[in-house]
């Protein structure tokens, strides 16, 4: 495979920290059910790891004014907002223009990105004398620009880009395999994040949220209200058919004592069982609960 080196425009890292951001997927495949998205939940993911708050997710369809209207509110809100999908070379991939227009910013034709394409993947680039192949194609390398305020960045082995404006948005493809390369190998790298990235420990119970919940309620109230500002947040996740209860204690690795001991005031309280995240994950997204070897600790 070829690689080109990971490189950018004109800039190096985003000046600015990145304590919160939002998701806007984009696309009518994920509104008619087509397809399911990923992307926002491996976003999620890389924001949890790196200590940055994601806010929001939020999907629009095809449509140019809710693109526009869905941008503006982001970007006024949060510190970093990343999109995905409908930057494809079809009538209906509206996002460079979309997003262009709501940054009050042209589209030009980008070199770098035809010269990696050519590069990287030459079969896709048609003969400019095939003009309706060729403007088919330019629709993905006419890229929102504007002076100091739009930068390009890519991953070794992808000659799609990254474009970010204003250090406030970045546009990433649909393709959760161009998505999630582009994301940890093009933008990721030169944000300025946080570094005190989210920590959950997990408690599993028997016991149903009614019988817990006024507890959970009263310790969440402890937590905000104790000398030290904490950022611990504490939430409960009922599995019926497995016929558990999950609470997480969630905070920053800074407060790892603190929430290590929230995890253990709570499992006592409810006489419950500590499960990795791992464990989390499998039994909030399979259903076959005879194969968890690890509830039966709770029997």
């Amino acid at each position: 495979m070829v690689q080109l080196k990971l490189t950018s425009t004109s800039f190096s890292n985003f000046q600015h920290t990145v304590k919160n951001a939002g998701c806007i997927i984009i696309g009518d495949e994920i509104l008619n059910s087509k397809i399911v998205d990923t992307n926002s939940r491996f976003f999620a993911k890389k924001c949890y790891e790196n200590g940055i708050n994601l806010r929001k997710i939020t999907v629009v369809g095809d449509n140019e004014e809710d693109i526009i209207d869905t941008v503006h509110q982001f970007v006024s809100k949060y510190d970093f907002t990343v999109t995905t999908g409908g930057i494809g070379s079809t009538h209906d991939d509206l996002s460079y223009q979309s997003i262009a227009k709501a940054f009050k910013i042209s589209l030009e034709f980008n070199q770098q990105t035809y010269d990696r394409a050519m590069k990287l993947n030459p079969e896709c680039v048609p003969a400019k004398s095939n003009k309706e192949l060729w403007d088919s194609f330019t629709r993905m390398i006419c890229l929102p620009y504007a002076k100091d305020r739009t930068r390009i960045l890519y991953s070794p082995t992808s000659w799609t880009p990254v474009v970010t404006i204003d250090s406030k948005l970045a546009i990433l493809p649909g393709v959760p395999k161009f998505f999630e390369d582009l994301l940890a190998n093009g933008l990721f790298p030169h944000l300025n994040v946080p570094g005190n990235p989210f920590i959950s420990l997990y408690v599993v119970t028997k016991m149903q949220e009614v019988e817990f919940g006024p507890y959970l309620s009263l310790k969440q109230k402890e937590l905000l209200t104790a000398k030290e500002s904490t950022t611990i947040k504490l939430g409960s996740y009922p599995h019926y058919e497995a016929g558990v209860d999950t609470i997480s204690i969630t905070g920053r690795k800074s407060e790892m004592k603190r929430i290590e001991q929230a995890a253990n005031d709570i499992l006592t309280e409810v006489n419950g069982m500590r499960i990795t995240r791992e464990q989390e994950f499998t039994l909030s997204n399979n259903r076959e609960f005879k194969q968890m070897e690890f509830l039966k600790s709770l029997d």
